[in-house]
């Protein structure tokens, strides 16, 4: 079991246990955030016939493709939404598997990538999305116009049968936020909490 599998083997059993479609607000530490981004996408991935939509405003695609190499997960099953490489100027060139977004401020490119990179799944019966993170979508957007996408975004995801992550820096939302967020969500959990 690695180190991982103990930190987060509560958010574990929970997963474990939804069934269905389903939209969860993962709250973390900003200490624990990237790990728990890294087990979580490892989890998912390990089940059999899973594939993913990863929408990034945090970490640019290159590095979460070493991720994947890492940790031999197909990328094959993986739709990469990078909304920021393009921001720093960094390689865009071509990738099958990943779309480059205009920038963090781009949300309706955002709702149709997403729907591009669904589309792009032969077996659509396991979809997984994750927003990696909210937090960030904050630094480069209002609160009001990331609650509103949010909320399209959760609908959506149901809509398609998705099942839906989105991962935030707990001390990075207000109450208020967490509150009005988790109206649109199934759950929402505090990662690493006891």
């Amino acid at each position: 079991m690695l180190s991982s599998d103990i930190m987060f083997e509560k958010e574990g059993k929970k997963i474990e246990n939804l069934k269905g479609n389903w939209n969860i607000l993962f709250l973390t530490k900003s200490n624990n955030y990237y790990e728990f981004t890294k087990w979580f996408t490892n989890k998912i991935m390990s089940e059999k016939n899973a594939n993913c939509i990863y929408l990034s405003v945090n970490r640019p695609y290159i590095t979460v493709k070493e991720f994947l190499t890492e940790n031999k997960i197909d990328e094959k099953r993986i739709q990469y939404l990078d909304a920021i490489t393009k921001t720093i100027g960094g390689n865009t060139a071509y990738n099958g598997n990943c779309k480059f977004l205009e920038s963090p401020t781009d949300l309706t490119g955002f709702g149709i990538g997403m729907t591009q990179a669904y589309n792009a799944f032969e077996n659509k019966k396991n979809v997984y999305f994750i927003l990696d993170t909210l937090s960030t979508l904050l630094v480069y957007n209002s609160p009001q116009s990331v609650i509103k996408f949010i909320h399209f975004l959760n609908n959506k995801t149901r809509v398609l049968g998705i099942k839906s992550a989105l991962i935030a820096m707990k001390n990075d939302l207000s109450e208020q936020m967490i509150a009005t967020i988790s109206q649109f969500c199934d759950a929402v959990e505090e990662v690493g909490e006891d």
